[in-house]
């Protein structure tokens, strides 16, 4: 409601602020919930399911937001986002029931929270499987923060036009966590890592191959972002069970420090990175490869470092 009606930059920013600094509960929250509820293959069966609807929002977010641009001013998105916001309290508030008993429940005093950040800092085997799902977002969303520069100069399309990247993107995320649902009862946890990998390995490698050849243009430019999502998909509920478990006591605080991580490394991504693979869709390309191989051989140091079952799954 403050960017509803904010009148100078400065207020536009605080009201932009508030909403980054609460809107990761939801994130944080619904993975806890689920480590509460479930364990082992049936937590990552519901982790998969969790995808699924989380999925849906990079693709419904934008399209929205460029479509009510013209029809009712920048104004009109975040009234929208104000009346989602106000149905989703009352429907937490009347339906959402509490998972953590409350013998498990931790202090909130900022000296025992400090401590326990401290811990997921200095566990090495967290540390690394939540940067290697980092840099796997982080190679996804190089295409979701370049979208303005990439869909109207390098494919000379309208800002109405942002579909076309991300209806793609979000269709394999869609299909990943439908095939990860599915194989979540028969399918090791690292064998599905490893089988996500080796799908966006492919993609990449078409990608750039693609960019190599062939000018900017539809549909080849955005040909292999349904794949790409769908391996980076398959990995997410394995990773985040991994390092959930790192923290059986702590789950609360471990899904904080996780996804933390990884907004953090979205942000230094949009702004050191994105910034220089602008010029060409080849260097965007090459760009999302290196952030997966990255991600891939950090995996692999967490395989060696982690317990013995991530050891048997692992390469």
């Amino acid at each position: 409601m403050i960017c509803t009606f904010a009148d100078s930059i400065e207020l536009l920013y605080v009201g932009r602020a508030l909403p980054g600094v609460s809107a990761g509960i939801g994130l944080v929250v619904g993975r806890t919930m689920i480590s509460d509820l479930y364990e082992g293959r049936a937590a990552q069966r519901q982790m998969a399911l969790f995808a699924i609807f989380f999925t849906l929002s990079p693709a419904v977010a934008p399209i929205c937001g460029g479509w009510l641009l013209p029809l009712g001013g920048w104004r009109s998105i975040f009234a929208l986002l104000a009346a989602i916001t106000a149905v989703l309290w009352l429907a937490c508030w009347y339906w959402l029931p509490e998972t953590l008993p409350r013998a498990r429940r931790q202090s909130l005093h900022p000296l025992q929270l400090a401590r326990g950040f401290a811990g997921l800092l200095g566990h090495r085997y967290f540390m690394l499987i939540a940067l290697s799902n980092a840099a796997v977002n982080a190679a996804i969303y190089l295409y979701v923060l370049a979208a303005p520069t990439l869909v109207t100069q390098h494919l000379g399309l309208s800002p109405q036009s942002f579909g076309w990247v991300f209806i793609p993107l979000v269709g394999g995320m869609f299909c990943g966590a439908l095939l990860a649902f599915r194989l979540a009862s028969s399918l090791a946890p690292g064998s599905g890592i490893l089988l996500g990998h080796g799908l966006m390995s492919l993609a990449n490698l078409i990608n750039i191959g693609l960019a190599i050849w062939l000018a900017p243009g539809l549909p080849w430019t955005i040909l292999t972002l349904p794949l790409f999502a769908l391996g980076m998909t398959l990995t997410q509920p394995a990773l985040q069970l991994f390092a959930l478990e790192c923290f059986a006591d702590r789950r609360g605080l471990a899904s904080s420090g996780y996804a933390t991580l990884q907004q953090g490394v979205n942000a230094l991504s949009s702004a050191l990175i994105v910034p220089l693979l602008l010029a060409s869709t080849l260097d965007l390309a090459l760009g999302v490869a290196a952030l997966q191989v990255l991600a891939l051989l950090i995996y692999g140091l967490a395989c060696r470092e982690g317990p013995r079952q991530l050891r048997r799954a692992g390469p």
